[in-house]
Protein backbone atom coordinates (compact mmCIF):
# COMPACT_ATOMS: atom_id res chain seq x y z
CA UNK A 1 0.00 0.00 0.00
CA UNK A 2 2.56 2.30 0.97
CA UNK A 3 4.09 1.85 -2.44
CA UNK A 4 1.41 2.55 -4.45
CA UNK A 5 1.06 6.43 -2.25
CA UNK A 6 4.68 6.68 -3.30
CA UNK A 7 4.06 5.97 -6.92
CA UNK A 8 1.00 8.24 -7.09
CA UNK A 9 3.05 10.86 -5.10
CA UNK A 10 5.63 10.82 -8.18
CA UNK A 11 2.77 11.15 -10.69
CA UNK A 12 1.61 14.05 -9.23
CA UNK A 13 4.95 15.60 -9.01
CA UNK A 14 5.44 14.71 -12.61
CA UNK A 15 2.20 16.22 -13.79
CA UNK A 16 2.72 19.12 -11.80
CA UNK A 17 5.93 20.02 -13.70
CA UNK A 18 4.32 19.51 -16.94
CA UNK A 19 1.55 21.80 -16.06
CA UNK A 20 4.83 24.25 -14.91
CA UNK A 21 6.37 23.72 -18.54
CA UNK A 22 3.69 24.17 -20.09
CA UNK A 23 2.52 27.86 -18.18
CA UNK A 24 6.00 28.71 -19.35
CA UNK A 25 5.51 28.34 -22.97
CA UNK A 26 2.33 29.76 -22.91
CA UNK A 27 4.28 32.60 -21.04
CA UNK A 28 7.16 32.49 -23.99
CA UNK A 29 4.34 31.99 -27.01
CA UNK A 30 1.80 35.25 -25.63
CA UNK A 31 4.93 37.35 -25.41
CA UNK A 32 6.19 36.64 -28.82
CA UNK A 33 2.90 38.57 -30.39
CA UNK A 34 4.79 41.66 -28.26
CA UNK A 35 8.51 40.97 -29.51
CA UNK A 36 11.45 38.89 -28.70
CA UNK A 37 11.83 37.77 -25.30
CA UNK A 38 14.72 40.10 -23.43
CA UNK A 39 16.23 37.31 -21.49
CA UNK A 40 18.46 35.47 -23.21
CA UNK A 41 18.46 32.36 -20.39
CA UNK A 42 14.94 31.50 -21.25
CA UNK A 43 15.28 32.23 -25.17
CA UNK A 44 18.45 29.56 -24.78
CA UNK A 45 15.85 27.00 -22.28
CA UNK A 46 13.08 27.65 -25.17
CA UNK A 47 15.40 27.08 -27.98
CA UNK A 48 13.91 24.10 -29.20
CA UNK A 49 10.61 24.70 -30.03
CA UNK A 50 11.36 28.00 -31.16
CA UNK A 51 9.72 27.43 -34.32
CA UNK A 52 6.48 27.29 -32.29
CA UNK A 53 6.71 30.72 -31.50
CA UNK A 54 7.93 31.86 -34.87
CA UNK A 55 4.85 30.49 -36.18
CA UNK A 56 2.32 31.87 -33.20
CA UNK A 57 4.07 35.38 -34.22
CA UNK A 58 1.13 35.73 -36.30
CA UNK A 59 -1.96 34.70 -34.68
CA UNK A 60 -0.99 32.61 -30.70
CA UNK A 61 -4.54 31.95 -30.23
CA UNK A 62 -4.81 28.14 -31.68
CA UNK A 63 -1.05 27.34 -29.92
CA UNK A 64 -2.62 28.99 -26.42
CA UNK A 65 -6.32 26.65 -26.66
CA UNK A 66 -4.27 23.79 -27.59
CA UNK A 67 -2.03 23.97 -24.71
CA UNK A 68 -4.59 25.28 -22.28
CA UNK A 69 -6.82 22.37 -23.51
CA UNK A 70 -3.93 19.68 -23.30
CA UNK A 71 -3.81 21.48 -19.34
CA UNK A 72 -7.19 21.28 -18.39
CA UNK A 73 -7.46 17.34 -19.57
CA UNK A 74 -4.35 16.58 -16.89
CA UNK A 75 -5.94 18.55 -14.26
CA UNK A 76 -9.38 16.87 -15.26
CA UNK A 77 -7.32 13.90 -14.95
CA UNK A 78 -4.74 13.61 -12.58
CA UNK A 79 -6.11 15.84 -10.06
CA UNK A 80 -9.97 15.70 -10.33
CA UNK A 81 -9.82 11.86 -10.94
CA UNK A 82 -13.01 12.28 -13.65
CA UNK A 83 -11.98 9.01 -14.87
CA UNK A 84 -13.74 7.37 -11.92
CA UNK A 85 -17.39 8.58 -12.59
CA UNK A 86 -17.38 6.31 -14.81
CA UNK A 87 -15.91 3.21 -13.70
CA UNK A 88 -17.53 0.56 -11.78
CA UNK A 89 -18.03 0.72 -7.85
CA UNK A 90 -17.05 -3.01 -7.24
CA UNK A 91 -20.37 -4.66 -6.35
CA UNK A 92 -22.11 -0.96 -5.08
Amino acid sequence: MESRKVAALRLGKIVFVGLMVLTVIELWIASMAEGPIPYPVLCWLLAPITWLAIAAHGNPFPYLAAIAVTKAVLILYFFMHIAQLWRSQGGH
